[in-house]
């Protein structure tokens, strides 16, 4: 037996995106020097303003109107990078940036959780069976 908890509303990284014509337009206004604590400085921002989606690049952090519709449109890169630590971001001289969504309803990327636990069972024949608690 096992337990799932749900999700609580987070940041996950949805993948690295050109930036090319701006594909985010506006730059939100942050100051930090590390690429860790400029994340932490968007998230935190983003969260005050009621932003969902925005893109990170070596310099700044980027959002726009129409987030869930336009930051893709330019296609993926393969040109972002990743600290020692894990954390992903563009390169403002590629015009590539790494796209970051907020699942405020722990639904990220259309996986449906309930408010309560499941408590799962492994049979023998390997199949799982879950009950909400």
């Amino acid at each position: 037996m096992f337990f799932f908890h749900p999700n609580k509303a987070e940041w996950k990284p949805v993948g690295c995106y050109k930036n090319s014509v701006r594909a985010l337009a506006e730059i939100l206004k942050v100051k930090s020097k590390s690429i860790s604590s400029r994340y932490a400085a968007c998230m935190s921002e983003a969260d005050g303003k009621g932003i969902t989606l925005f893109g990170m690049d070596d310099n700044r952090c980027w959002i726009g109107e129409n987030t869930d519709s336009t930051y893709s449109k330019y296609g993926t890169s393969g040109l972002c990078k990743k600290t020692k630590k894990g954390l992903y971001y563009g390169l403002s001289e590629h015009d590539t940036m790494r796209v970051y969504m907020k699942d405020v309803q722990g639904n990220y990327l259309g996986r449906l959780m309930s408010e309560y636990w499941l408590i799962c069972f492994s049979s023998p024949s390997r199949f799982t069976t879950c009950h909400a608690n």
